[in-house]
């Protein structure tokens, strides 16, 4: 979370991986030709725009720009050979751990920081962007954003956070987003459009010059890594949206098994991991890091802890958490800049046109803080909310508890949660650290846990095999490049002087 000033939180849940059928390249480009049907040129690159502000306040972009630069060359190389000529492709990395991807109507495109993780050759990333082009040429989002609307499945408390947030208009879209976030599956592409862009994106991909087979030892990565993570608290990733698994690895290979060899590819995977080697992987303390419930921003020095029992999701402009029943909500937003916070929520108020009920002005931990509630009504239904303003070192933060109507309002929990912001303890930021993606190599005779041992890999030895391509239990061979995951001190952005100071 960097808590620019921003609107509410949204997160998308997009697209990617590979399915099959037994058709013709052919036909996918013609078909890319003619999907105009649904949606003008136009109108898909407004809905685009729209959509790729939202993406940018919530999820926010990797601050590496040599890096970000890197994948948007090996877009831009892709894109050529789109069938759909008068799209402008954009390729953007997005500050997300988990492996994902995803397009937007009229071209941007995006691949998080986790993605760029776990590929292992350029050949990899082509193929997934390659994927992610096919999508927009094909029109996909057009038959998705009509599906969600006959869906017509819009959670009340999501409403109320974007009709708090930024009015109806930023309601309905943070509905659909909060829904994909706890849900999954509301937006993802069926298996019929995933098995046309498999066609399309690997053919886009060899006709770039990279191997399409490459796709088949992503997916196979992805699955090992999704696999291992089951069961564990995480966002949204790619098979969340996706169909997948086996059966579209085995026929992304299948489908070009008998084409002709391009030229040996270890040197170009080597050169891969090394613009990648200083990413940061797992929670990034640039944007605030959870321990446990308790949420810390070493970046603004504050530190606020949630319920226990919640889900708690960091997002770029805001951090909250949802109640175990989905009926109870907790926002912290950075509102701007101010000494003031009655004068905050007085503005808020104002440009919201909310009523506020139960004021009083507090001191939490030395802060100053104003606490109001209100009530909105949306469709006839009442939902109530209490609201804190706290100023902490010349900003104005904003916590805000939701409840569904109909539930009652759990006032004291809820407002332990607010008297819960506090500064960071010199402790807590002594002991700030940051995870960093490395290169090591085995030595002849050297296992993985040997390896590990030696380098002080933070990685399990099966999480180790997965993020390198290799199968588990495997052992790696001598000399070759492998990633490790390597705990360091962390360090404001200003005292940092290499070139770790951007990822």
């Amino acid at each position: 979370m960097a808590f620019r000033r921003s609107g509410l939180p949204i997160l998308f849940a997009a697209a990617l991986l590979l399915g099959a059928s037994l058709g013709g390249c052919r036909a996918q480009r013609e078909m890319a030709r003619s999907h105009n049907v649904l949606m003008s040129t136009s109108d898909e690159e407004k809905l685009g725009e729209d959509a790729s502000e939202e993406v940018a306040k919530t999820l926010g972009f990797l601050a590496d720009e040599e890096l970000a630069g890197y994948v948007r060359d090996v877009g831009t190389r892709l894109a050529r050979n789109s069938p759909r000529a008068e799209i402008r492709y954009r390729f953007h990395v997005v500050e997300m751990e988990e492996p994902n991807a995803f397009a937007l109507p009229g071209g941007h495109v995006y691949v998080s920081r986790g993605l760029l993780a776990l590929v292992n050759s350029e050949q990899e990333l082509a193929n997934v962007l390659a994927h992610e082009v096919a999508h927009v040429a094909l029109q996909h989002h057009a038959y998705r954003e009509l599906e969600v609307r006959r869906t017509k499945v819009v959670g009340a408390l999501a409403v109320l956070v974007g009709a708090l947030a930024g009015g109806p208009g930023a309601a309905m879209i943070t509905a659909q987003g909060f829904l994909i976030a706890g849900q999954g599956m509301l937006a993802a592409y069926t298996r019929d459009q995933e098995r046309e862009a498999d066609w399309l994106g690997q053919e886009l991909a060899r006709d770039a010059g990279w191997d399409p087979l490459a796709m088949a030892s992503f997916l196979r990565s992805l699955d090992r890594d999704t696999r291992m993570k089951r069961g564990s608290t995480r966002l949204a990733g790619y098979f969340d949206t996706h169909p997948g698994s086996i059966e579209r690895e085995t026929k992304a290979a299948v489908r070009y098994e008998h084409a002709a060899p391009l030229p040996d590819d270890a040197r170009g995977r080597e050169a891969y991991l090394e613009r990648i080697e200083g990413l940061v992987v797992g929670q990034n303390p640039d944007e605030g890091v959870f321990a446990g419930t308790r949420f810390l921003h070493p970046g603004l020095d504050f530190s606020l802890r949630f319920p226990d029992g919640w889900r708690t999701i960091n997002e770029h402009a805001a951090v909250r958490a949802v109640s175990p029943r989905a009926d109870a909500m907790v926002l912290l937003e950075l509102q701007g800049e101010g000494e003031d916070p009655e004068a905050a929520a007085r503005e808020y108020a104002e440009k919201a046109e909310l009523k506020l009920e139960g004021a009083e002005t507090r001191r939490i931990h030395g802060n100053r803080a104003f606490r109001a509630r209100t009530v909105l009504e949306l469709s006839g239904s009442k939902v109530k909310a209490d609201v804190t303003w706290i100023a902490h070192a010349g900003r104005i933060f904003r916590i805000m508890a939701v409840v569904r109507a109909g539930r009652l309002m759990p006032t004291a929990s809820l407002d332990r949660v607010a008297r819960s912001f506090r500064r960071l303890t010199p402790s807590e930021r002594d002991g700030m650290r940051v995870t960093r993606l490395r290169l090591a190599r085995p030595e002849p005779g050297e296992s993985l846990d040997g390896l590990s041992l030696r380098t002080a890999n933070e990685w399990s030895r099966d999480r180790t095999a997965v993020m390198n391509g290799l199968a588990i239990g495997a052992e790696p061979e001598p000399g070759e490049p492998l990633k490790i995951a390597v705990a360091e001190r962390w360090l404001p952005a200003d005292a940092r002087d290499d070139g770790d100071a951007t990822r």
